[in-house]
């Protein structure tokens, strides 16, 4: 046996000699690492190393700068993680599909590399192992514990949509309210959910004199209750707050018609007492 291991020990020290002498070795450095090179290839350097933490690291460091290519399929049993990983078909000269998919830090980034010109998009498609309706959906949370999600933004398309968390600008980047649009909206309906002017119909309601609302035009160029011009520009309008103060002016407007027909009304019999005694008078002479 010991004659055995002499021989073996032997032969092995022989192809590291040959190979040394072909400047071309697969050595073990006697420590963790396995050593490759190739003189027709480059320099090579450190092909397999026992790396800290019980890791078995392929290309340490980097020292062959071509990379690592892994035949024609990779089989992964738990989980892959990579600083950079480049997805695409068998052959890329440049151009279309010359995409990264990236994960630094705490951002996920598709993206192109400098001097490709190309277009990036994301498509879901679903299953279609049935004749039966599939969705898909996109889903983002947040977190305040490591089981405390909450679900935030929501498209779905079989489904609601919703954006739950923050304000929403559509032709803007900087919106102060929940949805803030810097353009047109055109709709078939606006539906407003706010207090309205009723009010104005109320016994103790004090109606503006008619004096009043002109003191107040004359003063200030503006309906009472109205905001002005340099109002609305410097700070824009509610529109359910406008309907109802639209509303207000509306009512107001019938109650001043209305005290205004009884006048009328009063007037005309009074004119008709008029006529009646005028024509009594003059049958009487």
């Amino acid at each position: 046996m010991k004659n055995r291991r002499i021989l073996l020990t032997a032969l092995l020290s022989l192809v590291v000699v040959t190979l040394s002498a072909q400047d071309n070795y697969f050595t073990f450095n006697g420590t963790a690492d396995v050593k490759m090179r190739c003189l027709a290839r480059g320099a090579g350097g450190r092909a397999i190393v026992h790396d800290v933490n019980n890791t078995l690291v392929l290309n340490y460091a980097g020292d062959f700068t071509g990379g690592v290519k892994i035949g024609s399929n990779l089989t992964v049993q738990e989980k892959l993680t990579a600083k950079s990983l480049y997805l695409g078909p068998t052959s890329i000269t440049d151009g279309w599909n010359r995409t990264d998919l990236e994960y630094r830090g705490h951002t996920l980034r598709i993206a192109s590399p400098t001097g490709m010109s190309t277009h990036n998009q994301i498509e879901i498609y679903p299953g279609t192992n049935a004749n039966a309706l599939r969705y898909t959906s996109f889903q983002m949370f947040t977190s305040t514990t490591h089981t405390d999600f909450k679900n935030v933004v929501q498209i779905h398309t079989n489904g609601a949509s919703y954006f739950n968390g923050g304000n929403v600008g559509i032709g803007t980047a900087t919106p102060k309210n929940k949805l803030d649009v810097n353009g047109v909206i055109r709709a078939t309906e606006v539906k407003v959910e706010t207090g309205w002017a009723d009010f104005v119909f109320a016994d103790d309601y004090k109606l503006p004199t008619l004096k009043e609302v002109e003191a107040h035009i004359s003063e200030h160029r503006h309906l009472p209750g109205i905001p002005s011009e340099a109002e609305v520009k410097a700070e824009g309008v509610s529109l359910g707050d406008m309907q109802a103060k639209l509303l207000q002016k509306i009512e107001e407007l019938t109650l001043y018609v209305i005290e205004q027909n009884k006048v009328i009304d009063e007037q005309k019999e009074m004119l008709k007492e008029q006529n009646q005694r005028i024509s009594i008078l003059e049958n009487t002479k």
